[in-house]
């Protein structure tokens, strides 16, 4: 059984999704290979956290409760920022002392050392990308790095694809969920519950407040969409990030606070769906949109621009409506169709749903993933002549 040394690069103090599908990566693979993560301690100065207070208050970075409970090998070997020689020697004991066939990184600043030390070490490596880093800073330096130290790519999308080098393989295999039974409720009890019931309709859409997700795009949409709609629609934005506090004051500043509602970083993101008529997502550049996976579940239709790996989740005018790239007029008049049209709304709220089970589906992932790490592991030959595999659901 080949052993894979897992660089997860998360951040200590919040468990989502992302997480979880590598929880789910190592329980489908587990009977093929051996995979071990390589987890900072809590009191590591590199620790990353969305709130530094939470340093204080957790023993352990919040996913390690999961490897416990799923029975997950894991070292704590935390990697230095800055020192890639004090690195090195972390990485060589760990991969002399469990024999490592390849490295997978995925997340932060250590992945580029652990990369690298990985290549002098005669070990294979995988990048593991979830977005667009060729499109953003130091471009030629990071394409360079790809090219001399890293092996074989594993990404989210075809989008995500067309930005990595073309001579390296590159295996495609998009998210998925596991549906949940949502059970039969009405939109009223949940936005009651949420303290949102004087409205008509709600917007929601759940994206951290980073530079990606384009809120400054949102707010000028919610602007539009006011104009017309005055105060029986409200907009939640549910998440938090470096840009949270600019948009409450920008709120309030625009008086906007009647149709914007920002509860933050929220764990009951269901009861906020099942009270939601529109989802959206605003982002120009994003990987894929795994939040439209989870509006899905709920029947609940999305508006997106149409660009990057949205355009491989929805289909424009059947499970949801695309507006022509960061045109917020475009994106509102489609807001304003549908919430006056609550037929279509449940219709490509329906074929959303049928698609979420046709194509996105937990237990068609799990078997494209064993394929795709055969492939990345060098025990299955890739097919045909092209570098890139792609492998989404059946």
């Amino acid at each position: 059984m080949k052993t894979i040394l897992f660089v997860s690069g998360f951040v200590c103090d919040t468990y989502s999704s992302i997480e979880e599908m590598s929880i789910d990566l190592n329980n489908t693979l587990r009977d093929e290979y051996n995979i071990i993560w390589l987890v900072p301690n809590i009191d590591y100065k590199y620790c990353r956290f969305k709130n530094k207070e939470n340093g204080k208050k957790l023993k352990d970075p919040l996913y390690v409760s999961k490897l416990k409970e799923n029975n997950i090998s894991f070292v704590y070997a935390g990697l230095d920022k800055f020192n890639i020689i004090k690195n090195y020697f972390v990485l060589k004991d760990v991969v002399k002392q469990y024999q490592a066939d390849a490295v997978l990184t995925q997340f932060g600043p250590e992945r580029f050392h652990a990369t690298l030390i990985s290549k002098l070490l005669g070990v294979k490596t995988i990048w593991y990308e979830h977005w667009p880093s060729l499109l953003h800073n130091s471009v030629w330096v990071k394409r360079l790095f790809y090219q001399l130290f890293v092996d074989k790519f594993l990404t989210v999308s075809n989008y995500i694809k067309s930005t990595l080098p073309s001579n390296k393989p590159v295996y495609i295999v998009h998210n998925a969920i596991t549906p949940v039974n949502t059970g039969i409720y009405t939109k009223d009890e949940f936005r009651r519950k949420l303290g949102l019931e004087q409205y008509q309709a709600m917007i929601l859409m759940v994206a951290a407040f980073r530079d990606d997700k384009r809120h400054d795009l949102a707010f000028e949409i919610v602007k539009k969409v006011k104009q017309v709609a005055g105060s029986k629609v409200i907009f939640v934005f549910a998440g938090h990030g470096k840009h949270y506090e600019y948009y409450k004051h920008y709120t309030k500043e625009q008086g906007l606070e009647d149709v914007v509602n920002m509860p933050g970083h929220v764990l009951n993101i269901p009861d906020y769906l099942k009270a939601a008529d529109i989802n959206i997502l605003t982002s120009l550049e994003e990987a894929f949109g795994f939040c439209l996976l989870e509006a899905m579940n709920y029947k609940l239709p999305s508006v997106c621009f149409n660009s990057g790996g949205i355009r491989e989740v929805l289909t424009n005018e059947v499970d949801g409506l695309l507006a022509e790239q960061g045109n917020c007029s475009d994106f509102a008049e489609k807001l304003f169709y549908l919430l006056n049209n609550p037929k279509r709304q449940a219709e490509l709220g329906e074929k959303g749903y049928e698609k979420l089970h046709n194509k996105f589906h937990m237990s068609n992932w799990q078997k494209n993933v064993k394929v795709v790490f055969n492939n990345l592991m060098g025990e299955a030959r890739d097919h045909g002549q092209s570098k890139t595999n792609h492998y989404h659901g059946a």
